[in-house]
């Protein structure tokens, strides 16, 4: 998925057409209400942050590279991990 996001940001800039991904980490959906504390305890220490993403907060994110803010952005990925990809 990443090497098709560049591949794809970088092909269709010249058409001021741009392409990014987001990587979401575990993220508190309805699915992980499920999750009980004994699975949760385990996984929680592979996130630095310590806890499941609020799906607001991947939502703002992707608000954020629908906006014009994100006007100079393509080929990119964005971890919303909580820094597990920095492990």
């Amino acid at each position: 998925m990443l090497a098709l996001t560049r591949q794809a940001g970088v092909q269709h800039a010249p058409l001021n057409i741009q392409i990014n991904s987001v990587s979401p980490g575990t993220t508190m959906t309805g699915l992980q209400r499920d999750v009980t504390e004994e699975q949760r305890a385990a996984f929680l220490p592979l996130t630095p942050i310590g806890r499941f993403a609020a799906s607001e907060e991947v939502s703002a994110v992707i608000v954020f590279l629908c906006s014009t803010g994100s006007s100079f952005m393509t080929g990119a990925d964005v971890s919303i991990d909580g820094g597990m990809v920095a492990l």
